[in-house]
């Protein structure tokens, strides 16, 4: 996989237009009850014009996470039907993809991608590890699903677009997709359960 730049340690998370507006109101009951209290004794017009502005910051609030969420890919659950691509389908058919994992080692892998071959869209980051053979991925897979703590789940890789890109594998924490171009994303580490305590943060996407 090649690397490309280092675009940092930053957390996404997809906020859904309900959840932005019980955000919205959260914020808006919090600096309610921190009002000053002379706001009050000042008259309507005051309490009026203190309303508005909190209303506005609210509103770019919002419309900066919307606008941030753009350039982000998405997860989906792969859908039911006759044509259901599986984990052993995906694994039959393994030389059709470019397969990486992610993880300190094939030992202890988080997670597995596979990125289609016969597609124009590509998926890159810095620190994911190529599977060179099919015993290697059967091997990943098996650490992967022994897991018992976390249950392993296929999805697809969106684009901000909704085009594919491809699937990912795994079964803990959140995931991350940053588009680069029309037809890149990339790929950042997954999250490491056994790292969440650590003083220095790693594992943290």
């Amino acid at each position: 996989m090649k690397i490309y730049e280092n675009i940092g340690q930053e957390r996404y998370f997809q906020i859904s237009g309900v959840n932005k507006v019980f955000a919205g109101l959260w914020v808006g009951k919090a600096i309610f009850w921190a009002t000053p209290v002379h706001l009050f004794k000042g008259g309507h017009s005051m309490i009026k014009s203190f309303y508005i502005t909190v209303f506005f910051i609210l509103v770019l609030m919002i419309s900066g996470c919307t606008s941030w969420q753009k350039n982000y890919g998405k997860l989906k659950i792969v859908p039911k039907g006759q044509n259901e691509v599986t984990i052993q389908t995906l694994t039959d058919k393994w030389e059709d993809y470019n397969i990486y994992y992610a993880g300190r080692d094939d030992r202890f892998p988080l997670g597995v991608i596979f990125d289609p071959k016969n597609n124009d869209t590509t998926l890159q980051g810095d620190r994911w590890k190529n599977v060179e053979d099919k015993e290697m991925l059967l091997k990943i897979l098996d650490r992967i699903k022994r897991n018992v703590n976390y249950y392993p789940r296929l999805r697809e890789i969106l684009g901000p677009d909704g085009r594919f890109y491809g699937y990912l594998y795994h079964s803990y924490g959140p995931a991350v997709f940053k588009r680069i171009d029309d037809k890149k994303m990339y790929v950042f580490d997954l999250e490491d359960p056994d790292n969440r305590d650590r003083p220095d943060g790693r594992g943290l996407l």
